[in-house]
């Protein structure tokens, strides 16, 4: 499996795999007691799995390496890793086992998982039982009878189902602050990139423009590049609000490029579309009116004897600079609480659909649905009439 292709930035993957062949070279050296049925086939089916991890790792690229490439060689890599607790001696074995529990007890919190593999109590559970099959054991001296080599057997399936999940488990919370870090990194940069944009295109200009016609005009009836302007400041409020946000990225299966969709587009877009009504408020002072001073004492008078037609609030500001900055300040804020208000309400939508659709454990950050309380029998109800086998079930 040696290879002279350059290994930059895979230091820790190469580790990793340089420890599980070790290991694997020194399980070969020791099959001349057979301890394993058909050790020697599973170890060839691990040297094979090895050799596709190193294959994912060696892989020309023509793209920067995204989370998902590392999820394919950690999935192969901790399969291995549990794989080999059904080959590992005696003495080897109960270190692991113990370190298995002691994982499984700090990063498995899911209550179900817990009282399935621990028991109730913590303390009665498979894995529990597994762990003390295999300590005990492994203070014989004598070789094991063939009924204590069936439990061990069965110890080491335990064993190695609950190494599973709990590689499982940091496989998707590492997944999980993979992605967060890149979602965050790229709205950064699209943040900048709009800035840019505004910039060499001259938005600013546009957008006051839009701001100090008189009479102030529809966003439609204006050029592009103004309305452009309008919606771009809401969006930037939203791109702030998610980079700032203390919700965790939700991990999906499936296609990879839905979450970037979802993250820099998808809530972006409500900002922007937040910033539009706003505006459209704004002009048609159905409840509030920014403007400036009017231009004489007279005009002013006129407003006042007409006060039944001015919004409920009225914002007077001194000049139009002053008019375009409020607006702008504005519509960032609409963006970003748009993004905050309403992303809760879509995140508990997709939490509630994590929650029923992965049947192995939820995405981390989803709220876990407690469980129903048992109810406690009326002592006045009749007791419930006993089911015969063949009897139809007659619902009340």
């Amino acid at each position: 499996m040696e290879s002279n292709r350059p290994r930059h930035h895979t230091g820790r993957r190469w580790a990793k795999l340089r420890s599980l062949e070790s290991t694997l070279r020194f399980l070969e050296e020791q099959q001349e007691e057979p301890r394993v049925p058909h050790a020697a086939n599973i170890i060839k089916n691990l040297h094979e799995r090895l050799r596709q991890a190193e294959a994912v790792l060696e892989a020309p690229r023509w793209r920067p390496r995204f989370p998902l490439d590392n999820c394919q060689f950690w999935e192969l890599v901790h399969g291995v890793a549990a794989d080999l607790l059904l080959l590992l001696p005696l003495d080897m074995l109960t270190t692991e086992a113990l370190m298995v529990e002691e994982n499984f007890r700090r990063n498995i919190h899911e209550p179900v998982a817990r009282a399935t593999w621990l028991g109730h109590d913590e303390k009665s559970g498979p894995l529990c039982a597994a762990v003390r099959c295999v300590v005990t054991l492994s203070h014989q001296v004598e070789d094991l009878k063939p009924e204590e080599a069936l439990r061990l057997r069965h110890a080491r399936q335990i064993l190695r189902s609950a190494l599973r999940q709990v590689l499982r488990h940091s496989d998707k919370h590492y997944l999980q602050l993979d992605l967060t870090m890149m979602i965050r990194s790229l709205s950064g940069t699209l943040l900048v990139l709009m800035f840019v944009l505004t910039l060499l295109t001259q938005l600013p200009a546009q957008f006051a423009g839009l701001i100090l016609r008189n009479p102030i005009e529809l966003p439609w009836k204006g050029t592009t590049m103004s309305t452009l302007s309008l919606v771009l400041l809401g969006a930037g409020g939203a791109i702030t609000a998610n980079m700032l946000s203390e919700r965790p990225v939700l991990v999906m299966r499936g296609p990879f490029w839905r979450q970037f969709v979802y993250y820099l587009f998808v809530k972006p877009s409500i900002g922007a579309v937040a910033a539009f009504l706003f505006y459209l408020l704004a002009v048609s002072q159905l409840f509030f009116s920014i403007e400036t001073v009017p231009p004489s004492p007279g005009s002013f008078d006129a407003l006042r004897d007409t006060a039944q037609l001015q919004p409920a609030l009225r914002i007077v500001l001194g000049n139009n600079e002053a008019l375009v900055c409020t607006y702008a300040i504005l519509l960032i804020a609409v963006g970003f609480s748009a993004e905050r208000l309403l992303s809760p309400i879509m995140d508990r939508v997709m939490n509630k659909l994590f929650i029923t659709a992965d049947k192995a454990e939820s995405s981390p950050g989803t709220p876990v649905p407690a469980p129903p309380s048992p109810r406690t029998p009326d002592p006045s109800s009749p007791p419930p009439a006993p089911f015969l086998p063949g009897e139809p079930i007659r619902s009340t």
